[in-house]
């Protein structure tokens, strides 16, 4: 009899231990899981006009078969926002057949003559998995070149010195250090790259330069 109470008693101790194992595989914590996410680079080409869409990819890897969730947002780099890109945020869900998100945010084209620049997208709050890489640079390259020479930029008559500050402005949102009253119409000269805002340019003996 008692052999046989032994043997019951083991085999419910058994049952027990292996209902807790099973239970404490499927716990999910914050942070936790043995998954990890990772956020790649991306690049798009500028475009003179309307947006462009530049897109990053969020991989789920790792053996977890729990569903993961993490949350992204944009971020300035030497590109600002709104006037180079439009500010995204938001969570990306995963499980084990969806493995694979994306993230996009979308550029503004213009024609000035500019440096490429860039952004990132950071990823954060994870629930199910870790970040492995939470990190993502997108590149803006720009494909505008420079202003031919000769163009006008602005006609002598709406170009006025200011004595007090020393700076014209012909109404193009662009301060320029002055001597006189400009008597020419304001043309874009050699090696001028910065008539457009891109810098400072002097008037000195009815010319500009930088």
């Amino acid at each position: 009899m008692r052999s046989v109470w032994k043997r019951t008693a083991l085999l419910i101790l058994a049952a027990v231990v292996f209902v807790t194992v099973v239970s404490a595989g499927f716990a999910a914590r914050p942070g936790g899981g043995s998954g990890s996410l990772a956020i790649s680079d991306a690049t798009v080409v500028e475009g003179s006009s309307g947006s462009s869409a530049l897109v990053f990819t969020v991989q789920l890897s790792g053996s977890t078969k729990a569903a993961a969730t993490v949350s992204f947002a944009t971020s300035n780099g030497t590109a600002t926002a709104p006037d180079d890109y439009a500010t995204a945020s938001g969570s990306l869900s995963f499980d084990r057949r969806n493995r694979t998100r994306t993230v996009t945010v979308q550029v503004v084209g213009d024609t000035l003559d500019e440096q490429d620049e860039t952004l990132f997208v950071q990823l954060s709050s994870p629930l199910g998995a870790t970040i492995a890489d939470g990190s993502g640079l997108g590149t803006i390259v720009d494909d505008d070149g420079p202003v031919p020479v000769g163009t006008k930029i602005a006609a002598a008559g709406d170009i006025a010195c200011d004595p007090a500050s020393g700076s014209f402005n012909g109404g193009l949102g662009v301060g320029l250090e002055c001597r006189q009253r400009a008597t020419s119409d304001l043309l874009v000269g050699a090696g001028y790259e910065a008539v457009l805002g891109l810098g400072d340019l002097q008037y000195e003996d009815g010319a500009f330069s930088k």
